[in-house]
């Protein structure tokens, strides 16, 4: 297929440029494992379905690398994607939304202390219902958590079945504030961690 700077315009005028959303782009990857291709230099996100093969071919073709919509997030505040949908049997999000609707990527916060403080403080503080994935055990000791279990929480078939929300209930009769922390999965159980620090409020 022949490249021409007359087809690459009309190309991107007609899928990327005109504001339709049939094709979004972005500039990197934020989720671990994935990268851009030394020759790709851009992202492209749609329903391929709807795309005719000749444009998908043609996208790849000057440098984009396709991926389907439905399986991605974009942040539109660092230009970065990260999956939306598990891609093995290991994979957890490695973003967060904000009550505003902002999407934080793992990396911007294991990388920006400011970043990490903020979204313990603001987001997993004191909520059973939610747990880090992150690594930022660095951040929760410089603000004052300490590990809280010297073995891991399990629930599963195993006849565990340590339950967050009443463990939450229990540190907060305590006067503790807490985070859950370190989640990991095997086939038939979860197990996780717990943070607490001298409740501050």
């Amino acid at each position: 297929m022949l490249v021409t700077e007359k087809r690459t315009e009309a190309i991107l005028n007609g899928y990327i440029r005109d504001g339709s959303c049939r094709v979004e782009v972005c500039a990197d990857y934020g989720e671990p494992g994935y990268r851009l291709e030394v020759e790709s230099n851009q992202i492209a996100f749609a329903n391929w379905n709807d795309i005719s093969e000749n444009v998908q071919k043609y996208l790849g073709l000057i440098g984009y690398e396709l991926q389907w919509s439905d399986e991605w997030m974009i942040s539109y505040e660092t230009d970065k994607c990260y999956r939306a949908e598990p891609d093995s049997y290991a994979w957890t999000p490695y973003y967060y939304i904000t009550e505003d609707g902002e999407i934080i990527g793992g990396d911007e916060v294991e990388n920006q202390p400011d970043n990490a403080r903020a979204y313990v403080e603001d987001y997993l503080l004191n909520d059973p219902k939610r747990i880090n994935t992150f690594e930022i055990c660095n951040i929760l000791k410089e603000m004052g958590f300490e590990l809280h279990n010297p073995e891991p929480y399990e629930s599963g078939f195993y006849g565990k079945d340590d339950s967050p929300k009443e463990i939450g209930k229990a540190l907060k009769e305590a006067g503790r504030d807490y985070v859950f922390s370190g989640l990991s999965k095997s086939q038939f159980c979860i197990n996780y961690d717990v943070w607490t620090r001298p409740k501050t409020q």
